[in-house]
């Protein structure tokens, strides 16, 4: 079964997909604020709160300085 994926650039445009319909996401329940309030949203049952977490990018792709001191900053520092 093949799954379409879409890369997503801005939390803004994000929740936009989500309203319309395009798209779900794992957030937290403190971005559902203003014209987004009325979306749905489910609790993340307790056994699986917490999770190891990857920042995960193509290697073929640019590499802007501000994306490479972000990823050095959770590298360093586990954020």
């Amino acid at each position: 079964m093949r799954k379409n994926f879409i890369e997503i650039g801005s939390l803004e445009t994000l929740m936009s997909c989500v309203k319309s319909g395009l798209a779900c996401t794992l957030l937290p329940a403190s971005v559902l604020k203003g014209e987004y309030r009325s979306l749905g949203s489910y609790q993340i049952p307790e056994r699986l709160r917490f999770t190891s977490t990857s920042l995960v990018r193509r290697n073929d792709r640019f590499s802007s300085k501000a994306f490479a001191a972000f990823a050095e900053m959770v590298r360093l520092k586990g954020l």
